[in-house]
């Protein structure tokens, strides 16, 4: 019996999407998060949630 592997080869184009900035990125479908939705989110390490009090949130600058 072969074992054929069941996994597909990416069809990425991984060296365009390296080369890729922010600014190339197109963000006009997707619509804004709503601070109701933020509240409402569930944080997830490796699929267990994280306590809310545990999160530390450091602005960028």
């Amino acid at each position: 019996m072969s074992r054929k592997s069941i996994s597909k080869t990416s069809q990425t184009d991984w060296a365009r999407f390296e080369k890729m900035t922010d600014g190339d990125i197109d963000l006009s479908e997707i619509p804004e998060v709503t601070a109701e939705q933020l509240s409402r989110a569930t944080l997830r390490l490796s699929g267990k949630p994280i306590l809310k009090s545990k999160i530390r949130v450091q602005a960028t600058k």
